[in-house]
């Protein structure tokens, strides 16, 4: 009776590892096309400097968000859902659906963080970089170039 118990037990045990691991798989995935309530957000900020940046991407209006010692400048966005949709579409060729952000090790006294996030109607995912964070040197570049995409958004400064 135990052997049979133990087979089951084992059984369940693979079962629910398969079920787990597939599960966790799916999460790398991020939806193809734009979809109204969908919005991405970067922003950038901390360390010592008097510094911050906002970039949000939606449907129904977008922007970039800049402060500096003391002022702040928006300026507002028109992109086409196609435009959104080549975001969307870059953003998967750089593997943002499977990157993660670790803990960082060691104490870091002087360093911004950048966190970009995407959320969809049933779902969202994140990444973040920075004083306490950090990306895997895998993704490091692919994390950069989103960054760096997103300059084809607004004046073109350089995204942090």
């Amino acid at each position: 009776m135990n052997t049979r118990r133990n087979q089951l037990n084992s059984s369940l045990l693979l079962f629910f590892t398969i079920f787990i691991t597939a599960s966790c798989t799916a999460q790398g995935v991020i939806p193809d096309k734009w979809t109204p309530e969908m919005r991405f957000k970067y922003t950038y900020g901390g360390g010592m400097t008097d510094y911050s940046k906002t970039i949000e991407l939606r449907e129904t209006g977008s922007y970039i968000l800049v402060r500096t010692q003391g002022k702040e400048t928006k300026a507002n966005l028109q992109l086409t859902i196609d435009q959104l949709n080549d975001f969307l579409k870059f953003l998967a060729k750089n593997n943002f659906g499977k990157m993660k952000s670790e803990p960082r090790e060691g104490v870091v006294y002087d360093m911004g963080t950048t966190e970009y996030l995407l959320s969809w109607k049933g779902g969202a995912h994140g990444v973040s970089h920075g004083a306490s964070t950090e990306i895997s040197e895998k993704y490091r570049n692919h994390f950069s170039a989103i960054g760096n995409y997103l300059n084809k958004f607004g004046s073109g400064s350089p995204v942090e």
